[in-house]
């Protein structure tokens, strides 16, 4: 399964009125975001990049460790111009991976009220493709104090979603043997993946 989350679009400009119109599309895949600034920021070092916007209007890039990437956790960037420049990458130690695809939400628009939730899909181990968790963020991405476990077993590539009664969606790999056996759809809401976080 090759799958990728929702595109993420960032637009800037005043229109007809004459000023240049920047548009920034990331769909998941480092080929997409081709910008000389987004070539500085990730250079060779990740991919299969994941974007937000938060509610400060800034960027959160969130990507898969590649081989010369040495460090604990997903790699992590941030813009806060619309993608023109990124800060250095960083790794975030909570964010667990085996280097491999993961999905990242925003699950409110960053113009609500309210707490800026985000929530994010991967398998949970350090070594292997196993442990298909789901993390919540209610600090638009720098904080992940909630999750909780999809599948405990062989687990790969997932993608998150908001559906249409308010739940949660992940379809995700999975197997018992090895994580590419079958594809799975998994809804729930979003106060189980926030016991502890959203009923304080």
């Amino acid at each position: 399964m090759a799958i990728e989350s929702q595109g993420t679009k960032i637009e800037m400009g005043t229109g007809s009125g004459g000023a240049e119109t920047i548009t920034a599309i990331a769909l998941g895949n480092p080929t997409i975001l081709t910008s000389p600034a987004h070539a500085r920021a990730t250079g060779d070092t990740v991919n299969e990049c994941q974007v937000i916007e938060r509610t400060d209007g800034s960027l959160l890039l969130n990507s898969r460790r590649w081989h010369t990437n040495t460090g604990p956790g997903r790699a992590i960037a941030t813009s806060s111009d619309a993608g023109m420049t990124w800060s250095e990458l960083s790794n975030d130690p909570v964010l667990i991976e085996p280097r491999c695809q993961a999905s990242l939400l925003r699950y409110r628009p960053s113009d609500a009220e309210g707490l800026p939730l985000v929530l994010f899909s991967n398998p949970a181990d350090p070594d292997n493709r196993y442990k298909m968790v789901v993390r919540l963020s209610a600090d638009d991405g720098r904080t992940w104090p909630a999750w909780k476990c999809l599948y405990p077993g062989p687990a790969a590539y997932s993608c998150l979603a908001t559906l249409g009664n308010g739940r949660l969606g992940c379809l995700y790999e999975r197997g018992a043997e090895r994580p590419y056996e079958g594809i799975v759809f998994a809804s729930f809401s979003l106060a189980w993946v926030g016991e502890g976080v959203l009923d304080r």
